[in-house]
């Protein structure tokens, strides 16, 4: 391979913390599309995460001040709009974060530890998430459809347990993403 092969690019998180060491990537990515790519990935990031972060910290303890129907038409009406959210966030992170896994590392095998740490996180996270929508999501909108307000809860209550469990992942993604660099290379 001749040196041109190669091109010297800045880690985001590199960037930020003024570590000026550059990195070598087997391809030749378009700066912009670079750029494009990790503000689409953040900002999903951040939709789905602090989506979820607000939904068990404040949104879960709020709704406990209502009464059981009203809790219920209220999140009827709240977890369609979000999930449609999560739902275009995974295809962004996903899209996303794939272009920049081959476009900077070359794929999975050359790319660094932080990288894979938070692919690990991202997918479970998504696979918490399916579990959520297509379980008790499901069970809760045929219990408002027959009525059912306890059924209702009760599946309400699994959804937000499920819930926490993504909220801590997202938050190690968000770890991984500022420590990686500096701490799994």
């Amino acid at each position: 391979m001749s040196s041109h092969d190669y091109v010297i690019i800045c880690d985001i998180s590199e960037c930020f913390s003024g570590n000026d060491r550059p990195r070598t990537t087997h391809t030749e990515p378009n700066h912009m599309s670079s750029a494009i790519a990790i503000i689409l990935h953040l900002l999903a990031i951040n939709i789905w995460v602090g989506g979820t972060f607000f939904s068990v910290v404040v949104l879960r303890h709020a709704v406990l001040h209502l009464e059981a129907e009203q809790q219920t038409r209220l999140m009827q009406w709240l977890l369609p709009r979000f999930f449609f959210w999560v739902w275009i966030a995974i295809l962004v992170l996903l899209g996303s974060g794939g272009w920049m896994v081959y476009q900077t590392f070359g794929g999975l095998g050359t790319s660094p530890l932080y990288i894979l740490v938070m692919l690990g996180f991202g997918v479970t996270m998504m696979l918490n998430f399916t579990l959520i929508f297509f379980e008790p999501y499901q069970h809760y909108k045929k219990a408002i459809a027959q009525h059912d307000i306890n059924e209702a809860q009760r599946q309400l209550a699994m959804i937000g347990n499920l819930s926490k469990i993504n909220m801590v992942l997202g938050i190690c993604v968000v770890v991984a993403i500022g420590l990686g660099p500096h701490v799994f290379t």
